[in-house]
């Protein structure tokens, strides 16, 4: 088959990353694969969604994924997309836009695109979060109004996180409570350039977060063993992001986590979201990553097993048989 990844950037994927892992994995089977990143692509003359795009070579010595000399590429003649971008990194907002409408009118035009264009464009800001059921989430508003998103603060039990709606690798996220002299400063930063959100602070944050890799409405597994990392806070830090200083140890879902992983992972799946990635604190999640899913290389680490295979083994299925919703 022959497969477009979509990435932020054709020359900053790093071979550590899933999208990496993925793209070779892909690769290896035989398929043809090309990278494209999103200020390559376009509309022709003609009308169709082209891109100059290049192909997987392997690791480079710097860390990076190596793509040969950019050729033309006509992605109606592809037989999937697999959409691998990261709208919240790297601002390009309006590009990050543009891309996900050519994406659908490709889906349109009988192309395969994985996740779902207009899911990833619905779950494109943590607002997507606030439509889960109230008892998968922590207690959340939001809004651009400062003394809104106070109150909350002021009415609960304990602290607070407050974050921007788009963002990624823990950037922008504060923990505040009711007598924080920095509230005020916080709020009217964070709600500069549109809303906010505010949840309450789950005390099991302090052991960290559980990455849940979720796959199909189901939480992904192998052999028994499910893909899944616990991400623990640098001493310096109550944030547990990787790039923040954190680091994954190996993790073992409670039975109670699975249900409510599966639960979202079936409401994720009905809006077109097949591959996605849950931060659990508890049985609650903090945030859904639908774009650029991390996570497979600790988890293949601590499990030993290959967790891109059944991957790729769900996305070739939906490739060839267009019943499959």
């Amino acid at each position: 088959m022959r497969i477009a990844f979509w990435v932020n950037d054709a020359h900053e994927v790093k071979t550590s990353q899933t999208t990496s892992m993925l793209i070779l994995a892909a690769k290896g089977r035989g398929h043809e694969v090309w990278v494209v990143g999103i200020e390559d692509l376009g509309v022709d003359g003609r009308g169709r969604v082209v891109a100059r795009a290049g192909k997987p070579l392997g690791a480079r010595e710097d860390g990076r994924l190596e793509v040969g000399a950019p050729e033309a590429l006509d992605l109606l003649t592809c037989d999937a997309v697999l959409i691998r971008t990261n709208p919240g990194r790297g601002g390009r907002a309006d590009m990050h836009s543009a891309a996900l409408g050519l994406a659908e009118l490709l889906e349109a035009r009988n192309v395969r695109v994985l996740n779902h264009p207009a899911g990833l464009r619905k779950a494109a800001s943590k607002l997507f979060l606030a439509g889960l059921p109230a008892h998968l989430r922590p207690r959340t508003a939001i809004g651009s109004r400062i003394d809104f998103l106070r109150e909350f603060v002021e009415e609960a039990d304990g602290p607070c996180v407050v974050k921007p709606l788009v963002g990624t690798r823990g950037q922008g996220v504060f923990k505040v409570s009711a007598h924080d002299p920095n509230l005020q400063a916080v709020l009217a930063t964070l709600t500069e350039s549109g809303p906010a959100m505010v949840q309450d602070y789950l005390p099991e944050a302090a052991a960290g977060d559980m990455r849940l890799i979720v796959l199909e409405g189901e939480p992904l597994a192998v052999g028994g063993r499910y893909a899944a990392v616990r991400r623990v806070p640098a001493k310096n830090d109550w944030r547990s992001n990787i790039h923040l200083g954190g680091h994954a140890i190996p993790a073992e879902p409670t039975p109670e986590q699975l249900a409510a992983g599966r639960e979202m992972a079936q409401h994720l799946l009905g809006e077109g979201i097949v591959l996605a990635g849950l931060d659990l604190i508890g049985n609650r999640a903090v945030e859904i990553n639908v774009f650029s899913t991390g996570g497979f290389r600790d988890a293949n680490a601590h499990a030993e097993l290959d967790y891109c295979q059944p991957v790729l083994d769900a996305f070739e299925r939906r490739i060839q048989s267009p019943r499959i919703p």
